[in-house]
């Protein structure tokens, strides 16, 4: 059996490195969308030249597919290893193709067959304190183990979607043949609990126990079966988890009331302080592979726990972090007391080379079934006995805590271009292995994110015993620090090649002393100057800005970006943001002086006085039209002292309001409650000022009412500007009491754009007032009514009426529209139905009722209260105009359902299907679902019944296939009404297996009107069907060719032809059309042109011709191949084109050469200008632009254009005028005047 499928890739490298070649597998199909198999990549030291390098795909994957066929390489990347700006290293992407290569055939029994669920599940209740009730639900899950290992296997535990029961008053049985069983697995929807074990698994099928809590599910008073969910299968390998196997809909359980699990109460549970440590040897080598700390733990009743903790030397002082070890155990404790155990892994213990006593901190006991369970913590719980790190097993390999470090200079021009670190591994096993850390600024007065200044990595292969490994830290990386004293190695990592760390130490080890200019300068740096000064641009004795001067060595001549962000100077970590400036400029080779320029208005807002902290600190160099970073500085420089009343004023709120109501009709209703903004403007100019008027609520979140803006010009200095608010919107809120403006802006008119120039989230509270004086809105008045209609007299009512009350300003035709929820107390309360009332009302108060259906009332067997929401009011005009909206309106009075009148007619979940040939061919027209009825006395009547089909699958999103419906009159009593579904569009979906009837829906006509009788989310599901047993429809074949066509005899070809093979299943009028792009291998490729044939076909196989526009061809310049996309078969109906097949990607072309078409006429590129003086007074009355135009035969052309400013603006520049020629051009090259008008 293959372990795996090996692609072999030949690669050119145009020098020496280390690269990464990585690129997916997908199942090759037909469609754009192919089956994802696995991943593979490749890290590996490639020479210069070519290289073959291996992509290993894994065999168990390809195995899980049960695929049969070719398989694809897609998304193939080549990756060089750089060294980053930011210190490690950075993979840079050299080259990438979407579709590289298709591989041969192969069976996916050829591969490995995988670990994976075998689909053998059961279920029962277990209960473990004899008390009758289930303290866990356990599912059996069955798997296939491919390799002794340890695994893990972890579940969900969700409700099962219920679905409607037959009603209080059902008829007898109708005597017809039970319909097959329904599908065993109904996807849940609410979450419960989950579980997860870790075990030991032998080759073979293995039962997995997984165990969900019984008190979780009691808590959820969830009667009906369960659904397993989101299965998942992992091997341990190493120190990692890998994924093997996953079910998103796994098992469906069988039927459980709730109340027959333990009742729900929350766990408690302490530490006991009872502690003590031991060593474990597992393998008798008198070496202790774990150090056990056996903790007492008192909890109040069985369940799932978990314990954990870090364990650290008992030595450690340091401020910055020790080094520590982690354990965890998650277990079943019974109540009471019990041990618990936590192992630490002696290797781990071995490689700290500690001697003494260790302390466990931060242990936890957590309720493993609740999300953040926390019964006890203690942040310092115990301190070990002594203990020799000698007395533990040994790991693969380890540090020895020896270090040493130097310089070195590799160009002899006694400056180190690398600092060199020596570090000190034993392995105990011969192998490769990695060493990484970080070198950090040895400096206590800086926070450690401040001082971080490169990382370096070693993989190396270490032979048995005692090794030194140097880890070179790039020396250009500590010149640009400015930093003179010891350096830090933080974060020294050991892993072995599968990735699996060894060892680990916080901080390692402090360096000798330097000076940062021992080191290699680097091409461009800053020099570690600055200075600082005020800028007054107006003669005002105000800074307008804030300069300072970043001093910056540049070894070449360039397009350079400085930018830098300045802070008030604190001695907390977060000091706050004042603003940002970068200056994009010419530096000279060597020493120059850039200029950042800090908004002086920015600083006076702050109201702060001290020195200012120059962060964030970039040196960017343009590349093409990209800018490299190749110097940064996270904190640069502190500034001299400043006040800021130094600096301009902005504009700015003053702080100073006021409010009052004005009424503009003379009734003694406001129509604005008007609040006066005091502005400061720091010069004359456009200003807009806008704000939101709120409730004055204790609650963080107060109800909105309305806005307000004032688009004004503001003269320099203090100017008061009033808000407007809306009475009649105040009216509405119905709130008595004060408002508060909140979200005040201040913008400031620059050119087009409005910059927003000052804020505040809460600017003022005004006076008391009531809603009562303001003006009256239309809209609902918030009275409302409610009762049943009976209009048949048989003791149920028809409709559910609720009155409304409107008040309007103006007579006319008004729509009333609501919708009709339980009342429950979840934010998703089920809807049940909608009511609307278009009607003419009068000005002043009115009444309208609406009637909400009884029978869909009915339906939904809700006892209680409904709530009216969504209600909606508009008036009829141009359009129907929104008046007024209320998300929640109303509460009616308690209701039982029975006493709402009945369905007319119900499912009773009886059904059949089989297949239906009208044409006696031996295929199936129709596939025919049977659905029983019962209409009960009274019902008879027009009903339509309605529902879609989907292929059967074990996920929550099956695929769509066709829908189906059905209109006839039914009389009382038991009847079967057929939907009959395209049997077209089930062949073409190439889908064997079972189908489900879902959305099935009965309706009952009533009047102009249909009303739901009865609703099946997912009703049946049918026997078995091969989807050739159904007509074959209309549809592209797959088969294509191309070749060039000359119609002229010229040797080049006119259009590019593509044969289309299409299967018409009846003569008749058909289209065919498709679009050609370039063969790119891009996301998105060019498109080039479209084609279309209108064409009558015969039945059976046809050949249609695609004709592509030679000229646009020749446009693209491009040489290659070319694809057809969005292939498109249409057939003529009676009155329309119905669109019967579609192809996203059909066909590849032979490769070409865009001069093989004809070159269509088109503009040169060529161009020249000048100023034309018809009247010799030295002033051109013309600006022309020669155009030059290539035509490819004689006639009559028209060329135009339009002549524009040439501005640097991102956002388009002024059009100033028009011109065109219409003229007649030869064959061949043209020079065409455009004159434009002086």
């Amino acid at each position: 059996m293959y372990d795996y499928l090996i692609i072999n890739v030949t690669v050119y490298a145009n020098e020496e490195g280390d690269y990464r070649i990585s690129g997916e597998l997908y199942e090759d199909c037909s469609d754009y969308w192919c089956d994802y198999v696995t991943y593979a990549n490749n890290e590996t030291h490639l020479n210069s030249g070519t290289n073959i390098v291996q992509l290993k795909f894994d065999g168990e994957k390809i195995y899980k597919t049960e695929f049969n066929g070719n398989f694809v390489l897609r998304y193939l990347s080549l990756y060089k290893k750089e060294e980053s700006s930011y210190g490690g290293y950075s993979w840079d992407e050299l080259d990438y193709r979407s579709i590289a290569y298709t591989t041969a055939a192969y069976n996916y029994t050829q591969f490995e067959k995988a670990s994976e669920f075998t689909n053998n599940y059961s279920d029962y209740g277990i209960d473990l304190n004899n008390n009758s009730l289930y303290d866990y639900l356990v599912i059996n899950v069955s798997i296939y183990i491919n390799e002794e290992g340890d695994y893990r296997i972890s579940g969900e535990l969700y409700t099962k979607d219920s679905s409607s029961s037959p009603t209080d008053s059902s008829p007898p049985t109708p005597p017809i043949p039970s319909p097959p069983p329904p599908p065993t697995l109904f996807l849940g929807n609410a979450y419960i609990t989950s579980d997860e074990i870790e075990a030991h698994l032998n080759q073979g099928i293995n039962v997995v126990q997984l165990k969900f809590s019984g008190r979780k599910i009691n808590q959820a008073e969830f009667n009906g079966n369960f659904v397993l969910k989101y299965l998942n299968l992992y091997k341990k390998e190493g120190n990692y988890w890998e994924g093997l196997d996953y079910k998103y809909g796994a098992y469906t359980t069988s039927s459980y009331n709730y109340t027959q699990f333990e009742e729900y109460k929350k766990l408690e549970g302490n530490f006991t302080g009872t502690y003590w440590d031991s060593l474990l040897d597992t393998n008798d080598n008198e070496l202790a592979d774990y150090f056990v700390i056996n903790i007492e733990v008192n909890v109040s009743d069985y369940g799932k726990y978990e314990v954990y903790g870090y364990l650290y030397k008992g030595s450690c002082s340091t401020s910055e972090g020790c080094d520590y070890i982690y354990a965890t155990n998650t277990t079943y404790l019974n109540s009471g007391t019990n041990i618990v155990q936590l192992k630490f892994d002696g290797r781990d213990i071995y490689g700290m080379q500690y001697d003494g006593k260790y302390v466990l901190k931060y242990l936890r006991l957590m309720d493993a079934e609740e999300w953040w369970g926390e019964l006890d913590y203690k942040p310092v719980a115990y301190e070990t006995l002594s203990r020799d790190y000698e007395d533990f097993e040994r790991p693969p390999a380890h540090f020895t805590n020896n270090y040493s470090d130097s310089g070195l200079d590799t160009n002899n021009n006694s400056l180190y271009d690398y600092l060199i670190i020596n570090v000190s591994v034993y392995a105990e096993e011969e192998g490769t292995y990695e060493i990484s850390g970080s070198l950090y600024k040895n400096d206590p007065d800086s926070y450690s994110w401040n001082n971080y200044i490169t990382s370096a990595e070693n993989e190396t292969h270490l032979n048995q015993g005692l090794n030194i490994v140097q880890l070179k830290f790039n020396g250009s990386k500590i010149f640009n620090t400015n930093y003179n004293g010891n350096y830090a190695i933080k974060n020294l990592r050991l892993r072995d090649s599968e990735w699996n760390e060894w060892d680990y130490r916080v901080i390692a080890y402090n360096t000798s002393y330097y000076n940062y200019t021992q080191f290699e300068r680097p091409p461009i740096y800053f020099t570690g100057n600055y200075s600082d000064s005020g800028l007054d641009i107006n003669n005002n004795s105000l800074y307008d800005y804030l300069v300072i001067n970043v001093s910056v060595y540049a070894s070449a001549a360039g397009e350079y970006k400085i930018s830098g962000e300045l802070y008030e100077n604190c001695p907390d970590y977060w000091c706050n943001y004042i603003t940002f400036d970068e200056n994009e400029t010419h530096l000279n080779q060597g020493l120059n002086i850039v200029q950042l320029k800090f908004d002086g208005s920015k600083i006076y807002k702050t109201g702060y006085n001290g020195s200012f902290v120059l962060k964030y600190l970039y040196l960017e160099e343009k590349k093409g039209d990209w800018w490299n970073t190749v110097v940064y500085k996270s904190v640069a420089y502190n500034t001299s002292p400043y006040n800021y009343t130094q600096f301009e004023t902005p504009s700015r709120f003053t702080g100073s309001y006021s409010d009052f109501g004005i009424d503009l009709n003379n009734n003694s209703l406001y129509d604005y409650l008007v609040i006066n903004v005091s502005v400061y403007a720091s010069k004359e100019g456009d200003y807009k000022i806008y704000g939101y008027l709120y409730e004055n609520c204790s609650d963080y979140y107060c109800d909105y009412i309305t806005s307000a803006t004032n688009e004004t010009h503001l003269s320099q200095g203090l100017n008061v500007v009033q808000l407007k608010f809306d009475g009649e919107k105040i009216y509405k809120s119905k709130f008595n009491g004060n408002f508060v403006m909140d979200y005040l802006r201040l913008q400031e008119k620059e050119g087009y754009w409005w910059n927003t120039v000052d804020s505040k989230y809460t600017a003022y509270t005004t006076s008391n007032y009531n809603y009562t004086q303001f003006e009256r809105s239309p809209g609902f008045t918030g009275n409302y009514s409610d009762f049943g209609i009976d209009l048949n007299n048989n003791s149920l009512y028809d409709y559910l009426v609720i009155n409304v009350s409107v008040y309007l300003e103006e007579e006319g035709d008004y729509k009333i529209y609501g919708s009709l929820y339980e009342n429950c107390s979840d934010y998703w309360c089920e809807y049940i139905t909608n009511a609307e009332n278009e009607t003419h009302l009068n000005k002043g108060l009115n009444i309208v009722q609406l009637k909400f259906n009884g029978i869909e009332i009915y339906n939904s067997q809700y006892n209680g209260e409904f709530v009216l929401k969504y209600l909606s009011m508009y008036k009829e005009g141009y359009w129907w105009d929104e008046i007024d909206y209320l998300y929640t309106a109303y509460t009616t009075h308690h209701y039982n359902y029975i006493q709402f009148e009945k369905p007319p007619a119900k499912f009773f979940d009886e059904y059949s299907d089989f297949g239906q040939d009208t044409n006696n061919n031996s295929l199936y027209d129709y596939l025919v679902i049977s659905v029983e009825i019962y209409v009960y006395d009274g019902g008879e009547g027009d009903y339509k019944l309605s529902g879609s089909l989907y292929e059967d699958c074990p996920y929550s999103w099956c695929d769509y296939i066709t829908s189906a419906k059905n209109e006839t009159h039914l009389n009382t009593g038991w009847v079967v009404m057929h939907l009959k579904f395209d049997g077209k569009k089930i062949h073409k979906t190439n889908y064997d297996g079972k189908f489900t009837l879902k959305f099935l829906t009965l309706e009952k006509k009533d009047g102009e009107n249909w009303i739901e009788s009865d609703y099946e989310q997912e009703a049946y599901t049918t026997s078995n069907y091969g989807y050739m047993e159904f007509e074959k429809p209309s549809e592209f074949t797959g088969n294509y060719s191309d070749f060039g066509l000359d119609t002229n005899n010229n040797s080049l070809y006119d259009y590019l032809i593509i044969n289309v093979s299409v299967y018409a299943d009846e003569d008749g009028k058909y289209k065919i059309y498709g679009d050609l792009y370039e063969d790119c291998s891009g996301y998105w490729c060019d498109y080039i042109t479209s084609a279309e044939n209108e064409t009558y076909l015969k039945q059976g196989e046809n050949i249609v011709q695609l004709q592509f526009d030679g000229g646009k061809i020749y446009k693209s310049e491009f040489n290659g191949k070319f694809v057809l996309d969005y292939l498109g078969l249409q057939k003529m109906g009676e009155y329309w084109w119905s669109t019967i097949d579609y192809e996203y990607d059909a066909y590849t072309t032979s490769y070409y050469n865009y001069i093989q078409f004809e070159k269509p006429p088109e503009f040169t590129g060529n161009y020249s200008d000048s100023g034309l003086d018809t009247n010799n007074n030295s002033l051109y009355e013309y600006l022309i632009i020669n155009v030059s135009v290539y035509a490819d035969e004689d006639g009559k052309y028209r060329i135009y254009g339009s002549l524009y400013e040439d501005c640097n603006s991102y956002y388009g520049c002024d059009f100033i005028t028009s011109a065109e020629n219409e003229t007649y051009l030869n064959q061949g090259e043209n020079i065409v005047q455009l004159q434009f008008d002086g």
